[in-house]
């Protein structure tokens, strides 16, 4: 899986360490997605969701 060049453009101008932040996460596919193509290493990933067990899930 790719991200979209659009994405990995964002992605290569974030200063490492930086927090990426995904309000209204649900299950956390978008935060899973960049876990898989390898981002989690350089950044900080945070889910946010009004569901409880949502989060729980991820």
């Amino acid at each position: 899986m790719d991200l979209p060049a659009y994405l990995q453009e964002v992605i290569q101008t974030l200063p490492e360490n930086a927090r990426i932040p995904d309000f209204g996460c649900g299950f956390g596919q978008f935060l899973s997605a960049l876990k898989w193509v390898g981002v989690n290493g350089d950044f900080e990933l945070l889910g946010l969701d009004i569901n409880e067990r949502a989060v729980a899930h991820v």
